[in-house]
């Protein structure tokens, strides 16, 4: 199975802890340059006053989909 990643964005959680909601995957592209993104949702933009709308996201190494995202 080739080598796959999860694109999460950062959601606060009411204690203060920060939640990963997943978006969607990213593979490896076939020619080695680059990954190849599927999203299965699309973040909302979130406004900062240093760079205006921005969207933050992370890949982390995929899990298997009965386990819970998050840290």
């Amino acid at each position: 199975m080739a080598e796959r990643y999860d694109i999460c964005i950062p959601r606060p959680r009411k204690s203060g802890k920060t939640y990963w909601h997943k978006i969607g995957s990213a593979f490896p592209s076939r020619s080695g340059e680059g990954f190849d993104l599927s999203f299965d949702s699309l973040p909302i933009p979130e406004y900062s006053e240093q760079y205006g709308l921005q969207v933050n996201a992370k890949l982390f190494p995929a899990r298997d989909s009965d386990q819970e995202s998050g840290s």
